[in-house]
């Protein structure tokens, strides 16, 4: 049971009435005068049908379907009032003491040494969802199953059994004339206990339009008496906002709240990303820009750790009230000390996320996610990977992959952009994108594929640049040849190294890594309006219109490969 049973609350949600279904009680009084009769043969009936005459009873589908709210103070013979504050279908205050938000519920007069509350351990939060269903049946918002009938305390029911999202069941006993809830029951497991919880409700009066019953039954603290619990107030409909049924942050979730974690967004010049608590320290720093789903709910970047002088791939997620977690190591990251992962970045419909990797023999690599849960690793297999592919990609609409790759796997003969597509289920023999875009003599490598291949971005250390290794674009001609990269100027590039570009999937955003001034030596992210793609696109006067266009980055002493091996 929880840790707050000798609390009044706790008493009340886990309402132990072992053996109570066979108990003498006052079964509901009908809504007419009409006498309970004491043989029903209930025609053939569904779930659904049952709900509807179950809301029919209550007041109403237009009654039902308005109720969203209630507030209620109960007299509890051995525990005196105690009020319930619930918001359909899942929200739920327990005086001043407990709050469950529908993920998580948390002590409000508890809390831990950093001053954040208590959380109540994970394994008990189905106790509070079925706190909820004690008081408005879970069949008015979640799927019900009919199981037949039975006799309870001498009255013909219809059995209606609801399984809740956290797996809690319980089952309702409807009064086979009034289609009333007269019962309801659950064996739950809390913990490594098993208990036997069950109500059965009289006493049902008109509030606000709405029949509802203003007793029930309980099981005293010690289990060896039934008693009869009474509404003093009841009130439907209270204007409660979702905030009032909040659980402050626990020490793993950040400040950070909203698209893009919350930051300001840029304009015509690039500004630093980085919110103060991503700021490298000295043992880590960035290695690649984040990288967001296409819904904009999670955030994957790569760390290269000092210490361990590796790469390991990080990931945040926005919870459903938009905060932000903490970043933390994916759980499919490479195990083995010597295998590491990077740069992460997610398909274009966001169902897999890519990644290179070490181990294996392997290189390129997916994960898929379901109901929060990653997949273990999948190999992708690219045929005739000769030399050493480095460690930055990207990935078009239809699968193609967009990678560098030297012929050396020292490294000491320069990267070159190479693209593999995907044919029927299969990717292709890797093809060199040619002169148009790599050189013999200089590194081209980082590459970033808009997901139409209109456009390519890129690094190089080619003559011409601002220093170190600049970003360079290029556009796709109709005719499937690219335009000559230009440099992207000096409000992108620096003399202090700018590399990775990655532009963010609604397209709005432009990302890139840089150690200019101010960075303390560290990588940092910095993104920039993504309108300034268009300032380099070709103009139909240079027979090139509609163009396309392809960005990179090199340099042998900029090379992330170099920073990071």
């Amino acid at each position: 049971m929880k840790n707050y049973v000798s609390t009044i609350v706790l008493v009340l949600s886990v309402i132990l009435l072992a053996g109570c279904g066979s108990s003498a009680t006052t079964p509901p009084v009908p809504p007419t005068n009409t006498a309970v009769s004491s043989t029903v043969t209930p025609a053939p009936l569904t779930a659904e049908r049952l709900v509807e005459e179950c809301i029919q009873a209550m007041g109403g589908m237009e009654k039902i379907d308005a109720l969203e709210t209630m507030r209620t103070v109960q007299h509890w013979p051995d525990h005196g009032l105690i009020r319930y504050e619930i918001k359909r279908p899942n929200l739920v205050k327990m005086g001043d003491n407990l709050v469950f938000d529908g993920e998580r519920a948390a002590w409000l007069n508890k809390t831990n040494a950093d001053g954040t509350p208590e959380l109540v351990p994970a394994e008990e939060w189905k106790d509070f969802e079925m706190d909820i269903g004690w008081f408005i049946p879970a069949f008015f918002d979640y799927p019900a199953e009919y199981l037949g009938t039975e006799v309870v305390d001498n009255i013909e029911t219809y059995i209606l059994q609801v399984t809740l999202p956290l797996g809690a069941v319980l089952t309702y006993n409807l009064d086979a004339e009034t289609y009333l809830v007269y019962r309801t029951f659950s064996d739950v497991v809390i913990g490594d206990k098993e208990f036997h919880m069950e109500r059965t409700y009289s006493d049902y009066r008109l509030h606000d339009g709405i029949l509802y019953p203003h007793a029930f039954t309980y099981a005293s603290r010690d289990g060896t008496e039934v008693l009869t619990a009474t509404m003093e107030t009841l009130e439907f409909n209270v204007p409660f906002e979702n905030e009032y049924f909040s659980v402050p942050n626990p020490p793993h979730l950040t400040s950070l709240t909203g698209a893009y974690l919350g930051q300001n967004p840029p304009g015509a010049l690039p500004v630093r990303f980085t919110p103060d608590i991503l700021m490298p320290d000295g043992s880590w720093w960035w290695i690649s820009p984040p990288k967001f789903s296409p819904d904009g709910r999670e955030m994957v970047f790569t760390k290269y750790i000092y210490q361990d002088t590796k790469h390991q791939i990080y990931a945040m997620q926005r919870m459903a009230n938009d905060e932000w977690t903490l970043p933390q190591e994916v759980p499919f990251g490479a195990k083995s000390g010597e295998d590491e992962d990077c740069h992460a970045t997610f398909s274009i419909d966001g169902s897999k996320l890519f990644f290179l990797s070490d181990r294996s023999g392997k290189r390129f690599f997916f994960v898929t996610k379901d109901d929060d849960h990653w997949s273990d690793p999948v190999p992708v297999d690219i045929p005739s990977l000769s030399g050493g592919v480095g460690n930055q990609f990207s990935i078009t609409r239809d699968g193609t992959i967009y990678f560098e790759m030297s012929e050396s796997v020292t490294y000491d003969v320069p990267y070159d952009l190479y693209r593999s597509r995907l044919v029927n289920g299969e990717y292709g023999e890797p093809e060199n994108l040619g002169a148009a875009i790599n050189t013999d003599e200089y590194y081209e490598y980082a590459p970033f594929i808009d997901p139409d291949e209109d456009y390519l971005i890129f690094v190089s250390d080619r003559p011409g640049g601002f220093g170190g290794n600049d970003l360079y674009i290029s556009f796709q001609n109709p005719d499937g040849s690219w335009t000559e990269p230009r440099n992207m100027g000096e409000a992108i590039n620096s003399d202090a190294g700018d590399t990775i570009p990655y532009v963010s999937p609604d397209g709005e955003y432009f990302f890139f890594i840089t150690r200019r001034a101010g960075d303390q030596g560290y990588y940092n992210p910095y993104w920039v309006d993504a309108q300034i793609i268009e300032d380099f696109r070709p103009s139909a006067s240079l027979d090139n219109p509609g163009g396309g266009v392809i960005a990179f980055a090199s340099g042998r002493d900029g090379r992330l490969v170099a920073d990071g091996k």
